[in-house]
């Protein structure tokens, strides 16, 4: 006698199968999944957020009305009230499009269309209004920094901003780009901004971002002063010259900053043979040791710190430390 199916225990009727894994980046029109062995190809319209809900891949046939959703690396057929759920019209097949111009065109339409309607109308309204204020908030603390750079006699515009915020990052990634506790952070940092603004903007972008009012102004300063700290541990003349930095110069970035010295801690880390929840647990003091102006030591959740001749990461390669930093003085 066969046996009989396992139903799904989820709320939506999960595909057949998939190519997805978790974390795998689809580009706009990829496949996303199939529908069963050899079946018709699910093609990516790209990550979204609906409402309160957490961001997804959504997915369409060509020329059938049913919306499918990636989720942690698993694709489900979307249904409301255990009906099938769709666009309007039945979607093209991205593929048959010449450029990838017309291909963002038709992932933006069904985005939007889906966005639309499964977002509650209160919130479809208030959503471009923060996202606007944002951006606002973005131009508004850019001309002052341009501002004050020029009464110094450093010219500084709008692009030199976006280099030393990323070297990926261009004018609108900068002036436009998703509210983020990344972004806000990376922004407030390039413009070395006083903890009051920076906090104000950390706090907005987290609210948009996580969609819960759970970073307040004491949590967002606080995360503000610690990445403020490091950066001006890692790079000095940061603290110093703050929004008048050349990165240029330097060849480097804040978001390049931070990378390399994640990149030195997992080395660290690897070669101590420690797992990754113990890194993250790791107290991390600045302690000079022998000529070196910076080195780390950790120390573990019990409370044991290891030697400073095995802990020490020479970071030498900067002339000098400043460890402390009055950030809160520092207004435009």
């Amino acid at each position: 006698m066969p046996r009989k199916p396992k139903p799904p225990d989820l709320l939506a009727r999960c595909c057949p199968s998939t190519q997805l894994r978790a974390g795998e980046y689809i580009r706009i029109g990829g496949a996303l999944g199939t529908l069963g062995m050899g079946g018709a190809v699910i093609r990516n319209v790209g990550r979204l957020r609906a409402s309160g809900h957490d961001r997804i891949e959504l997915g369409v046939v060509p020329g059938e009305r049913q919306w499918y959703i990636a989720r942690n690396g698993k694709v489900f057929r979307y249904e409301s009230e255990g009906k099938k759920a769709g666009p309007a019209y039945p979607p093209l097949d991205p593929t048959e499009l010449e450029s990838n111009e017309e291909r963002g065109r038709w992932a933006d339409a069904l985005a939007r269309e889906f966005i639309d309607t499964h977002t509650a109308p209160s919130v479809r309204k208030v959503v471009p209004a923060m996202v606007h204020r944002y951006h606002a908030m973005v131009a508004a603390y850019l001309q002052g920094a341009m501002v004050d750079q020029a009464l110094k006699l450093v010219e500084r515009n709008t692009e030199d901003f976006a280099r030393a915020c990323s070297a990926d990052w261009g004018v609108r990634e900068l002036t436009r780009g998703t509210p983020t506790i990344r972004h806000a952070i990376t922004v407030s940092l390039a413009l070395q901004l006083p903890v009051d603004d920076a906090s104000m903007l950390v706090e907005y972008a987290a609210f948009f971002e996580m969609r819960l009012p759970i970073v307040q102004r004491e949590t967002a300063a606080r995360m503000y002063q610690e990445a403020a700290r490091m950066l001006s541990l890692l790079l000095p003349v940061w603290n110093i010259r703050g929004a008048g930095t050349d990165w240029k110069t330097l060849g480097t970035s804040v978001e390049d900053i931070f990378h390399r010295q994640f990149v030195r801690m997992a080395n660290d880390a690897d070669a101590r043979a420690l797992a990754a929840d113990v890194v993250m647990g790791m107290r991390q003091a600045v302690t000079e040791v022998g000529e070196s102006p910076l080195a780390w030591q950790y120390q573990d959740r019990a409370g044991s710190p290891t030697s400073l001749e095995e802990a020490a990461s020479n970071l030498a390669e900067y002339d000098s430390a400043r460890p402390e930093l009055d950030i809160e003085d520092r207004k435009l």
